[in-house]
């Protein structure tokens, strides 16, 4: 099963400033060129996990301690947990110097996860913000999420990138630090869901909110 490509080539400079940024989910820039629809923020929320905002620390509070798997830049992280109560699904979560920017959802008839920690809970019924969840019919994903940017067989994808602006708080941070680059003005944000769907029921929800300058 293919994965998202979920993250963007940065400068490492540029990267270590944002992770002293407190990210905030910004939506609706007047920088957007309208190419796609806004994403609702409540689609990046899962157990009181917020992409953008929760950290690695987070995580472990909510589902437990879980051992991390560095990205092949080993700027990011990866956890894995496995539903305790034995329905096989399974959670992923991935991070970018130390904030959460995705977390995977699916059934662990997908593939096999023996190297996840179990957690009280992942189950079928653990939902994101916006009511998505694995078992859902292709209709009740475009209820939730409206019509799909892409399809490609049993995937569809909601995707949006954009600028934003720096939020006063932002701003303040960054003079406070003194840290480069001194020209930022904005951040750049890539949304995206991925949906895979299996005899016409979801069985992976992949989602993507990453911000860079």
């Amino acid at each position: 099963m293919s994965r998202l490509d979920c993250l963007r080539n940065v400068r490492r400079l540029t990267t270590a400033w944002l992770a002293i940024i407190a990210v905030i989910p910004s939506f609706g820039s007047a920088n957007d060129k309208g190419m796609a629809r806004e994403i609702s923020a409540t689609n990046f929320e899962i157990a009181g996990i917020t992409l953008g905002l929760s950290t690695d620390q987070d995580a472990e509070r909510v589902f437990g301690p879980a051992p991390a798997v560095d990205t092949p830049d080993h700027e990011g992280a990866r956890r894995c947990y496995v539903s305790a109560k034995g329905d096989g699904t399974v959670l992923e979560l991935e991070s970018w110097v130390g904030t959460l920017i995705r977390f995977r959802l699916e059934s662990a008839l997908c593939e096999s996860k023996p190297s996840c920690a179990q957690a009280a809970l992942v189950s079928n019924k653990l939902t994101t913000g916006a009511g998505l969840k694995l078992g859902l019919l292709r209709k009740q994903i475009v209820e939730i999420l409206g019509p799909p940017t892409a399809i490609h067989g049993s995937r569809l994808t909601y995707e949006r990138s954009f600028d934003r602006p720096l939020t006063a708080e932002e701003e303040k941070r960054l003079k406070e630090k003194g840290g480069p680059p001194w020209d930022v003005k904005s951040v750049h944000v890539d949304d995206k869901i991925e949906i895979v769907l299996s005899n016409s029921k979801v069985v992976s929800i992949d989602v993507l909110h990453n911000e860079t300058d």
